[in-house]
């Protein structure tokens, strides 16, 4: 007979076995939520990691779009009339601005106008309210020239994200297009007749020895009409130094200015004067225009001109409706539409203008010009202007007055500058 304690030895055996297999079970369950625990946990560092990357993504292109904005700024400046608006020879400071997204987050720009020699050591702060500022390369490295070439500068901008915490740095070069499409080196230049000395008109150019240059005949002229050139036994040598632009109003040939002989006077006519050319009378109109400056008259007008007057309202678009917009302007390629009548002075010695006016022009006032005057039509008037550099007429020059031109090298080579204001390709860095 089998005892008790034999007979639930199986029961036992079977009891033991279920309590491993639950212990196998909450194992298995632990080692599960473990790994679902550091799967989740694994997901959600990726997660964060992902929207900081994706956040500061987003804060980097911010604040590239910001400096972006603010290099637009600096050229569209530049564009509204050049980098000295105030004339005091230091280039202006760009107002720094805050730019606000669609939803609301602010992002920040500033930019400056330094010498391409500054851009390598000039770098942005680390917050946007930071004072920001052109740097001098280091002694022993090639120096900016005093004072700077405002006509070719390097803008840096910097931008900053919303927080600060992405800063981005762009510069480029920038300059104005070409006014002139290679060098001038006659006071007077005119495809038709030249018909100013039966006035009382001087021309005087006292670098060279060429004063007139006609396509067609030079008329009769009187004994008030007259050109001088340099004094070549006195002044052996031509300098921007010499007091070349003081001439007086009326000149004559028994008392010439100082450094200047008369070569030119009545029916005299000089070495000077050079009449009947034809190569400028065998060009067209057009290609006249385009001997100067390199371009159509249309294309000048639309790429080139930065102060288009049109009082007909005959052009679909136009910077002014009223001439008088040009009296005192400086440092501009004006382009008048239509004919038109000297306003009143117009630009300076060291900010000089070109002054293009399609059509024909009249020279009945006491007008004083600095710079480049081209007419594609006839130049009439009775009046007695003063135009310091240069003056180029497609058609004849006709005028009766007393007009006085006195050729200025340094006033055209100013005025060779001011065409709109670009970038120059291939100098663009975000480095």
């Amino acid at each position: 007979m089998k005892s008790h304690a034999q007979t639930s030895r199986p029961f036992a055996s079977r009891h033991t076995v279920t309590i491993q297999r639950g212990v196998a079970t909450l194992f298995m369950t632990v080692i599960l939520l473990l790994a679902v625990g550091l799967i989740v946990l694994y997901t959600n560092r990726a997660a964060i990691m992902e929207q900081r990357l994706s956040a500061n993504e987003i804060r980097t292109k911010q604040a590239f779009a910001a400096a972006n904005a603010g290099l637009d700024q600096a050229l569209a400046y530049m564009r509204k009339g050049g980098i000295d608006q105030d004339k005091n020879g230091v280039v202006d400071v760009i107002t720094p601005n805050t730019l606000t997204s669609t939803n609301g987050n602010p992002s920040y720009y500033k930019a400056l106008y330094c010498d391409p020699l500054d851009i390598p050591y000039t770098n942005c702060p680390t917050t946007h309210t930071g004072a920001m500022s052109c740097t001098l390369p280091p002694a022993g490295q090639p120096q900016p020239v005093v004072p700077m070439d405002l006509s070719r500068v390097a803008i840096l901008s910097c931008g900053w994200s919303d927080d600060d915490s992405s800063v981005q740095r762009i510069a480029q070069l920038g300059g104005f297009t070409p006014s002139v499409g290679g060098t001038i080196s006659t006071p007077l230049t005119s495809r038709g007749t030249a018909n100013l000395l039966t006035g009382g008109a001087t021309i005087l150019n006292y670098f060279n020895d060429l004063t007139v240059w006609s396509g067609g005949d030079l008329l009769g002229q009187s004994n008030t009409g007259k050109t001088f050139i340099r004094n070549e036994v006195t002044n052996p040598t031509a300098s921007l130094n010499d007091p070349y632009r003081t001439v007086g109003n009326s000149p004559s040939c028994n008392n010439p200015p100082t450094g200047y002989q008369c070569s030119t006077q009545g029916s005299t006519l000089g070495h000077d004067t050079v009449s009947a050319d034809t190569r400028l009378s065998s060009l067209s109109q057009d290609g006249f225009f385009q001997y100067f400056f390199g371009q159509t008259p249309v294309a000048y007008r639309d790429s080139t001109a930065t102060w288009v007057v049109d009082p007909a309202g005959a052009l679909t678009t136009s910077n002014s409706t009223n001439l008088n917009s040009i009296v005192n302007m400086q440092d501009n390629t004006i382009w008048v539409q239509g004919n038109a009548s000297l306003p009143g002075d117009i630009g300076t010695q060291d900010h000089p203008v070109v002054l293009i006016v399609n059509g024909d022009l009249d020279m009945g006032s006491n007008s004083v010009i600095n710079g480049l005057v081209y007419v594609t039509g006839n130049i009439t008037g009775n009046g007695s202007p003063t135009i310091y550099g240069a003056l180029v007429t497609a058609g004849s020059a006709n005028a009766t007055g007393n007009l006085k031109v006195v050729f200025d090298p340094k006033v055209l080579g100013k005025a060779s500058n001011l065409g709109q204001a670009a970038r120059l390709q291939g100098s663009w860095r975000d480095w």
